[in-house]
């Protein structure tokens, strides 16, 4: 056995040993808390087989379930980065992921690609109206051409 030298900065082998209890029942409580936190899961795990079997049995695969649920949880997380930026930087990490074509397959993306693309065909209102009444093209959608 190791003899602790006793002095200014040193505990005496009776303190050390205390700390080596305390620890011991610490780890003890632990490993009854996480076989506790175990039960409580498998209880819950049977839960949502209980509800995927459901699932399956309305003709919902589970597999279909399952990858729902998962990339909602990749959504959620995405959008907690996303939020955790500077106003400035999130307006630029939205740019970058369209750049970057990654919204293009979110439901909210395909909107805004869609709307985007629609946008694209369509004339401002205020030019449409301008151009009927005076017969010029927008100059900023249309610049003219030098002849």
């Amino acid at each position: 056995m190791t003899r602790i030298l006793e002095g200014k900065n040193r505990a005496s082998p009776s303190e050390a040993a205390s700390f080596i209890d305390k620890v011991e029942e610490l780890m003890k409580e632990k490993t009854s808390e996480q076989g506790t936190f175990m039960a409580k899961c498998k209880a819950i795990n049977e839960r949502i087989k209980e509800v995927l079997d459901d699932a399956k049995s309305q003709g919902v695969a589970k597999k279909l379930v399952k990858s729902i649920v998962s990339a909602r949880e990749h959504e959620a997380k995405a959008k907690a980065l996303r939020d955790d930026l500077e106003d400035e930087d999130q307006k630029f990490f939205v740019d970058i992921r369209k750049v970057l074509g990654d919204l293009a397959d979110t439901p909210l993306g395909a909107a805004a690609m869609d709307r985007q693309e629609q946008g694209a065909r369509e004339k401002d209102p205020v030019a449409a109206a301008a151009e009927k009444a005076w017969g010029e093209p927008d100059p900023i959608k249309e610049p003219a051409t030098s002849h």
